[in-house]
This record gives structure tokens, C-alpha cells and sequence, in this order.
């Protein structure tokens, strides 16, 4: 017999064991990070908290996006928002800001996965305080 799933050396059917420094559906480890770590998932939840931090450190309101005045919804200028990755916008991840009371949004950030607009999100603040050092 031959080394298929059943038979051999390779980690087939019957064979489930847990590897140490493998991350079964939490991502890989990365090539810069050192060997055997292993990186966990970026959720949309650890965007919205990153996006709270950047928009106090950068004096953006972060209340609610969309109020209600009258009979209209106004939207907050200032405001960051994350784009979600779907079918809609080519499943592309994003940060944005309000541009104006209805609601026009410009991009900031762009990015084909949650973990790249994460580590852009952070380039993106460490730029930023460079940026004030430098002013100061």
C-alpha cells in the first residue's frame, strides 16, 4: 500500500493530533514574526477598537454616525468608519471618514484583508506621531 490518507507518514485520516506551534483556523505564523508563533485571528471587533483609538488620538468625534434631525438622518463629519470586506466593494477591508452631512465618505485606507488594514491602521498611528514629534 502506498502512502495515501490511510497508510504512511502524512497526517491523514485517523492521524488527528494537535502540532504545537501550528494554528489550525487562526491564521499562520507570519515570516517576520519569530519561529512557531502563531497569529491570532483580526476580527471586525478588534478594527472598530482600533479605529476608537485612532479617532481619539487624532480628535475625531466617534459618536453616533447617523442622527436624526427633524425629519432627516445627518451624518457626523469626522467620523472614521471601517468598510467591512464583502462581495459589495470587491471584498476589500477600509477605513474611511465622513465628509459631509449626507453621508459621503473618502478612503483613508484600503486593504484585501482584515489583518493587512489592521497592520496599516497601525502604520498609519505610528506615522502619525512621527508626524507630531517632528512638528513639535
Amino acid at each position: 500500500m502506498g502512502r495515501g490518507m490511510q497508510g504512511g507518514t502524512g497526517r491523514g485520516a485517523g492521524q488527528a493530533r494537535s502540532i504545537e506551534g501550528e494554528a489550525a483556523d487562526e491564521g499562520a505564523a507570519c515570516g517576520d514574526e519569530a519561529k512557531g508563533a502563531v497569529m491570532n485571528r483580526i476580527t471586525a471587533k478588534d478594527l472598530l477598537a482600533l479605529r476608537d483609538i485612532m479617532a481619539r488620538e487624532m480628535g475625531r468625534p466617534n459618536d453616533y454616525t447617523y442622527t436624526r434631525h427633524g425629519d432627516r438622518l445627518v451624518a457626523l463629519v469626522g467620523k472614521l468608519i471601517i468598510n467591512r470586506g464583502s462581495t459589495l466593494n470587491g471584498l476589500a477591508w477600509g477605513l474611511s471618514e465622513i465628509t459631509n452631512e449626507a453621508g459621503g465618505e473618502s478612503s483613508i485606507l484600503s486593504a484585501g484583508s482584515a489583518r493587512e488594514l489592521f497592520n496599516l491602521m497601525h502604520a498609519y498611528r505610528k506615522g502619525l506621531r512621527a508626524a507630531k514629534g517632528t512638528q513639535s
